[in-house]
């Protein structure tokens, strides 16, 4: 497996990165070898995630050091698989917040279309998709391109996109003087 950095861009146009749930404390999904999916409340080795276009919208979850495929199961409980399937498939929105969500493409409520999220709990234990109280608190870190180049970039804790603006044209405004 290549050795790339967390927050850097891929050739394939895939991107790693971790996503950030903003529950409790706030835990970062990660993905067991042993098909295990919670949180930790600190990145680590299990929590860099490779996020893939499947179609417009869709994407598709790999756990970098695990290599394993976020699912969902028919029944909404989250889980790892080794081969990705339909069940792998989830629908990405950006939301006027800054965060984006992620649901299944292929299961939700039958009766009333209501969609299931991946989510964690606050002990940080994945949710039941099918949960009518799970709501969509999944917040992308580390996914783009870095500030400088070689330089991973850093988690930034930002609620609205203002903020990030701000920090971006403080970081331009700086790295013009030092030149």
């Amino acid at each position: 497996m290549p050795d790339q950095r967390v927050g850097e861009g891929s050739v394939s146009g895939r991107r790693t990165g971790r996503l950030y749930c903003r529950v409790g404390i706030g835990f970062h999904l990660q993905i067991h070898p042993s098909g295990r999916v919670n949180g930790s409340h600190e990145p680590n080795h299990l929590s860099a995630l490779e996020l893939f276009a499947v179609s417009q919208g869709v994407i598709g979850i790999r756990g970098v050091f695990s290599n394993r495929f976020l699912a969902m199961n028919k029944r909404g409980w989250l889980h790892a698989t080794e081969t990705f399937t339909d069940d792998c498939k989830f629908r990405e929105r950006f939301q006027e917040n800054s965060y984006n969500t992620y649901t299944s493409v292929i299961h939700k409520n039958r009766r009333t279309g209501r969609e299931w999220f991946v989510a964690l709990n606050k002990r940080g234990k994945a949710k039941m998709g099918s949960n009518p109280r799970v709501k969509a608190q999944h917040k992308c870190l580390k996914l783009g391109q870095s500030l400088k180049m070689g330089q991973p970039l850093k988690t930034l804790n930002l609620v609205f996109m203002r903020d990030f603006f701000y920090y971006l044209a403080k970081q331009h405004s700086t790295y013009q003087a030092c030149q």
